[in-house]
């Protein structure tokens, strides 16, 4: 090939790379000061997320924190809850991070998993290698996700430690705006 040539293909794979979609995407999982061991693996594996999903250009936020950004700037009547629908309503993509004693995490699937606006939205990656409360009815919020099409993958320990979670959901992420910028929606029609 000439170099000409090879000079014009770099532009043209630049110039796709550049108008594909940029992403808004919620990262839920355990907070900070879960106690359990596993749940402390998914605390740090979020900010990795975060981060390299930010590398990546896509916008990529834990709902906590933009929870305190907007109590913050002094927002009345804010409660968690509507917030984060709120935030689930206006991204592309909320991924949640699940491993039993996580009550956050069970609180925010009960509520988001009977909402379809909500569901659309959801990608629940659970654990596998463990054993949930049989008193929490997680296996009929896995239903409700999957009937709402949203999507449920599962991982376990290793995964965490050795990042075979985090190019998991980069493929799923490249998947999804691959589609988008094959179809796109009105978000990206009026360039918002």
């Amino acid at each position: 090939m000439i170099s000409d040539e090879i000079e014009i293909i770099r532009n043209l794979v630049k110039g796709y790379k550049d108008q594909l979609p940029r992403l808004t995407i919620l990262v839920f999982g355990p907070g900070k000061k879960n106690q359990d061991s596993y749940a402390k693996k998914c605390f740090k594996k979020r900010y990795e997320i975060r981060s390299f999903l930010r590398e990546q250009n896509h916008k990529a936020i834990l709902p906590e924190e933009a929870y305190q950004e907007a109590k913050r700037l002094n927002h009345e009547g804010l409660t968690i809850t509507s917030f984060e629908k709120y935030l689930i309503e206006q991204c592309d993509l909320a991924i949640f991070l699940h491993v039993p004693n996580c009550p956050g995490v069970e609180h925010e699937l009960s509520t988001f998993a009977t909402m379809p606006g909500c569901i659309r939205k959801m990608l629940l990656f659970h654990a596998n290698d463990c054993n949930y409360d049989p008193k929490w009815v997680f296996q009929e919020r896995v239903k409700q996700i999957k009937g709402g099409n949203g999507r449920i993958e599962t991982f376990s320990e290793n995964e965490i430690e050795q990042c075979h979670l985090r190019k998991r959901l980069i493929d799923i992420i490249g998947f999804i705006v691959s589609l988008l910028s094959l179809y796109p929606y009105k978000k990206y029609e009026d360039g918002g």
